[in-house]
């Protein structure tokens, strides 16, 4: 799953989305050009991150916004593992996960807990990690 963010002007920062199923990735990269706005895409597999191109560039991002990628237990593991990575490797960045309060969310918020995150859950359906 993703999220879409439109702002009112273009954003002055580097944005890349990312999505595993390539027709998915195409209407996201459509819907970006119908908005006029400037992003990045690339193919990204939670089970073999380190074969994804947005990984070789992780020390640009300053912010990881995930959204709605835990709609499968079977993903809470290699999710939790990838956010973890990316943060330990760019220690100013931060996370922020969203959910529409699937059934793993809290089995996730604990993995994340149990790799040495800080966690914060402002929201039932939103966690803020550093």
């Amino acid at each position: 799953g993703s999220a879409h963010l439109v702002p009112s002007s273009p954003p002055a920062v580097k944005v890349c989305l990312t999505e595993y199923d390539k027709k998915a990735l195409r209407v996201i990269e459509d819907n970006a050009r119908e908005n006029s706005l400037e992003v990045e895409t690339t193919e990204f597999d939670w089970f073999r991150p380190r074969g994804s191109d947005i990984m070789l560039d992780v020390d640009e991002w300053d912010w990881f916004l995930f959204a709605d990628v835990m709609y499968e237990k079977r993903f809470i593991e290699p999710v939790a593992r990838v956010i973890a990575m990316l943060l330990r490797q760019n220690k100013g960045s931060q996370a922020v996960f969203t959910d529409p309060q699937r059934s793993s969310f809290d089995s996730f918020i604990l993995e994340l807990r149990n790799l040495g995150l800080h966690v914060d859950t402002p929201a039932p359906c939103w966690a803020s990690l550093k």
